[in-house]
């Protein structure tokens, strides 16, 4: 099996695909690093891809003690290390996405492009969940693990989508890799990285750097409108909108998302090699 040890802990992490301009991809809160299947079966074959599981998710080690947001971003850049790879597409939805900025502003040397995907900035100016995404997330902690999918399904996909009987195969694939009974240590641990997670003032030191910024325009677990306060606050990012995605948009969206993903890659790689001659 394949591990890689980030503070005196064993993280679980699998690649695919071959090439020179690799792409990592961070998952969010309480999934495994397989949640990123829709997105690893297309960019494997124009990249080498790494995913991972988060500390305390699947196969990886919770840890000694409580960690923040700079040590997730720190076992990022581990996982990089451990692969030899100088530099990455770095991309991250939801809490994976607040580790995605915080890599960035931390190892910007080691970013070739930044996709943030459903996600903000932290602070306490953010706005907050729908109380009925509070309330589907608390149940799904608290219900028996075989009815726990019926609300996370709730969570991440719009009811006139989950409703509609031509998307049940992809619901029925998303629940089977989605769908992980996380300890209830681990869900502390993540939702403290998410409360202590603030990147707000230095966003604009990400000026250069190609940005994305993927909106779901239905997310109810993080509203919309902090994607584009994350546009604004990014100097030169881009902002694609899902107007009719949930929080599950890498999963509903992704026969259009990916392109417009591998797109970004090809961009940013012109200007990273244009930089780096400018550089030299």
């Amino acid at each position: 099996m394949p591990y890689f040890m980030s503070s005196n802990t064993r993280l679980w992490f699998d690649t695919g695909g071959t090439g020179s301009e690799p792409v990592l991809l961070i998952m969010g809160m309480g999934v495994g690093g397989i949640g990123w299947l829709a997105q690893v079966l297309d960019f494997e074959q124009e990249h080498p891809v790494a995913w991972f599981d988060q500390r305390g998710i699947g196969r990886s080690e919770l840890g000694p003690r409580f960690c923040g947001i700079s040590q997730m971003a720190r076992d990022a850049r581990r996982l990089l290390d451990h692969l030899e790879w100088s530099s990455a597409h770095v991309v991250g939805i939801s809490m994976g996405g607040m580790i995605a900025q915080r890599f960035a502003l931390d190892f910007r040397d080691r970013t070739r492009s930044l996709t943030l995907i459903a996600t903000h900035a932290g602070g306490p100016t953010s706005a907050p969940p729908t109380p009925r995404a509070l309330w589907l997330m608390h149940t799904s902690q608290m219900v028996a693990p075989h009815k726990r999918w019926r609300y996370l399904r709730d969570l991440l996909f719009p009811s006139d989508y989950v409703a509609d009987p031509r998307h049940r195969p992809l619901l029925d694939m998303a629940a089977s890799i989605l769908d992980i009974q996380a300890p209830i240590a681990t869900f502390m641990q993540q939702l403290g990285v998410v409360f202590s997670h603030q990147t707000r003032r230095r966003l604009a030191e990400l000026a250069g750097l190609p940005t994305l910024i993927v909106r779901p325009g239905r997310d109810i677990l993080i509203p919309p409108i902090e994607s584009d306060r994350l546009h604004r606050r990014i100097p030169g990012s881009r902002l694609a909108r899902f107007d009719n995605a949930g929080h599950g948009v890498t999963a509903q969206c992704s026969e259009l998302l990916n392109p417009l993903l591998l797109d970004h890659f090809r961009s940013a790689e012109s200007q990273y090699h244009h930089g780096a001659r400018i550089s030299h």
